[in-house]
């Protein structure tokens, strides 16, 4: 276990090495979880001892001579409660009369002026533990972020903590990564719900037992493991997902549109139903003949009965021609009365430059698209595919459809999915060689502009 001291005005409090040492001086047979509760309620303890003690320190007093008006109001009053409810007892409780020697303690006793600095100590002492206090309640003490850097040690503690004899291609580097970047406070997207699952083992499960059905969009990109805590995190809940495995652009995919997909043994055989939507509606017939044959499988798509034109593709013979034949179109298809047409990039930094690159022509009005944009709004706008999977628009133009942008086999689905955002018209540019998955298409299919 890692843990993190407890520090105040520079100095440790309770060091991590007491912490640990608490931790682990409790029986091993109670559950993680539970241990974490005894030592929360024992750092709480050491606390509200250390507090007391730091009322006599050295900086409390300079602290008494800036207080403010309203702070010492504050003691003021309840000093005078105080005188209350002695009088109170006075009045009514000879045994608390003779207690307290029939004292009556307002602001003429002897030692009124030393209980007001008490009281104003322990009130500074206590705005100043609060936090701490805050901190220990919300189990911050534990070093969560240090545990996970502790499963991405070498190739030993990976064996050792798998018990596989075969190690992941990479795992040095995927090592280095991971950790550099847990060291810059961040999380790769892959790390989320491990970083999760390893927190709730340490703090206790968090469970929602009042949601009664998920519904899982863009069911692909989900990994059996973050299926899996779903599952945990909402035990009584069903599940429906839905999704296009043909518009899976991330490596821990899962398969969900046949009878061995993993998602089976979620729920079991017996409590999971597979419906297949095999008719396209969003594009057109054209669409669809064009842009189901880029993935295996892709023949089994039904088109919509909605005829349009086929796919265009734009062959120039460098960047810059390639800019002028993109703006003639975008303001070809504006004045066609298209409401909503996106340039399609593969990556953010390549939807920069082809954004700089059209609204230097000075004739388009364009938006540039990136993780920030707040909403979509109509009209042209360049965004890079990851951005655009779940919407549509009424035209797309692919940037580069090159063999040198979209070459590798596992990014054919990247391809595909930018391709079928389309409902009416799709351009698709280049400047070189297609893209192999276009040289492998039936000629009929499309249109060429030389």
């Amino acid at each position: 276990m890692r843990f993190i001291g407890i520090r105040f005005r520079d100095r440790d409090l309770i060091t991590a090495e007491q912490i640990k040492a608490q931790f682990y001086s409790y029986d091993t047979s109670v559950r993680l979880a539970n241990r974490i509760v005894l030592l929360r309620e024992w750092l709480l303890e050491q606390l509200t001892s250390l507090e007391r003690k730091e009322r006599e320190a050295p900086w409390v007093q300079e602290e008494l001579h800036y207080l403010d008006k309203e702070q010492y109001a504050e003691v003021f009053d309840a000093l005078h409660k105080e005188r209350e409810v002695f009088d109170f007892a006075e009045r009514y409780a000879e045994v608390f009369e003779i207690l307290h020697k029939k004292r009556r303690r307002d602001e003429g006793d002897f030692d009124f002026a030393d209980r007001e600095e008490e009281l104003l100590r322990r009130m500074i002492v206590k705005k100043r533990f609060n936090p701490l206090r805050q901190q220990v309640k919300r189990l911050k003490f534990v070093d969560v972020r240090g545990l996970y850097v502790q499963l991405f040690g070498d190739v030993d503690v990976y064996r050792e903590m798998t018990h596989a004899a075969d190690v992941p291609e990479h795992w040095p580097a995927i090592c280095a990564q991971t950790k550099e970047k847990l060291n810059r406070g961040e999380l790769f997207y892959e790390d989320a719900t491990p970083y999760l699952y390893l927190q709730e083992l340490i703090e206790g499960a968090r469970t929602n037992m009042e949601v009664r059905h998920l519904f899982v969009d863009e069911g692909q990109d989900y990994s059996m493991f973050q299926y899996a805590y779903l599952k945990k995190l909402f035990p009584r809940a069903r599940m429906t997902v839905l999704g296009d495995f043909g518009q899976a652009i991330f490596p821990q995919a899962t398969n969900l549109h046949e009878a061995d997909s993993p998602l089976f043994r979620l729920y079991g055989e017996a409590e999971t139903s597979l419906f297949r939507l095999v008719r396209s509606y969003r594009s057109t017939r054209e669409i669809v003949a064009f842009t189901r044959m880029l993935v295996p499988g892709g023949e089994e798509i039904v088109p919509f009965e909605r005829s349009g034109r086929k796919p265009l593709l734009v062959q120039a013979s460098s960047s810059e021609e390639r800019t002028v034949r993109m703006a003639e179109h975008l303001a070809a298809l504006l004045a066609e009365g298209f409401g909503s047409i996106a340039v399609i990039t593969k990556t953010a930094a390549e939807s920069r430059d082809a954004y700089a690159l059209l609204t230097a022509l000075g004739s388009l009005e364009l938006r540039l698209i990136t993780k920030k944009t707040p909403d979509f709004e109509k009209g042209a706008m360049v965004i890079p595919v990851y951005l655009a999977k779940g919407v549509e628009f009424d035209a797309v133009l692919i940037y580069d459809a090159s063999a040198q942008t979209y070459y590798r086999e596992n990014e054919r689905k990247l391809f595909y999915t930018a391709c079928t955002r389309a409902m009416h018209r799709l351009l698709l540019y280049s400047v070189g060689e297609w893209t192999p998955y276009l040289q492998a298409l039936d000629e009929a299919l499309y249109e060429v502009d030389q």
